[in-house]
């Protein structure tokens, strides 16, 4: 029986939060898709169309929430998950679900994703 490959879009301009997700995605048998800007996110995301995009929410030039927000409208399919180090109530009114405080635990993390894709 074949498995259903689970396809999935990192972004965030640091290259180590980028290889721990991408690491820990990888370990839930996902294959993995990286990207340091919100402009080269979207161009991964129309090519792949991926089931999940984590993202960072700053970062220079296209931010996580650019992202979001044309991910959302373009592709309300995909499930997004916005990683911050903001404070709940700075995000609160931006209209996203699905979001990842940094720095975040592993356990939680897993748990977040899981929640997500359910």
């Amino acid at each position: 029986m074949n498995e259903v490959k689970k396809l999935a879009v990192v972004v965030d301009d640091e290259r180590t939060i980028v290889l721990l997700v991408a690491s820990l995605l990888r370990m839930e048998r996902f294959e993995v898709e990286t990207a340091s800007d919100g402009e080269e996110a979207w161009k991964k995301i129309q090519e792949f169309h991926p089931c999940l995009v984590i993202s960072d929410f700053n970062m220079p030039g296209k931010n996580g929430l650019w992202l979001f927000r044309k991910t959302r409208d373009e592709f309300p399919e995909i499930s997004f998950v916005l990683m911050t180090g903001k404070a709940e109530w700075e995000i609160a009114d931006l209209g996203i679900k699905n979001v990842i405080h940094k720095p975040f635990d592993i356990k939680a993390f897993q748990t977040k994703i899981k929640e997500v894709l359910a």
